[in-house]
């Protein structure tokens, strides 16, 4: 994964593809990956930075509704991450 920090978002689209359309109140999917040795390039400074700590998570809502129709509400955030330059 930490090649390829794009395959944890394609992963979470595969996951809501998937999903049934959940009774109402249920509980969201929580799905959190962990970024540490993720590498990136820094444009504006021309960096590499590898991230050393912090994690990403998606909160996924789903239900549907009375003409059968399924709502999917997706939230993401970066929690606590660090990325020193290098």
């Amino acid at each position: 994964m930490a090649d390829h920090p794009g395959a944890f978002a394609t992963a979470v689209f595969i996951a809501v593809l998937t999903l049934a359309p959940a009774p109402a109140g249920a509980s969201p999917v929580i799905i959190r990956d962990d970024l540490s040795g993720v590498r990136s390039f820094n444009p504006c400074t021309g960096e590499d930075m590898t991230i050393t700590d912090g994690t990403l998570q998606f909160v996924i809502n789903r239900s549907g509704d009375a003409s059968g129709g399924f709502h999917v509400q997706v939230r993401g955030a970066a929690q606590g991450v660090v990325a020193p330059g290098t």
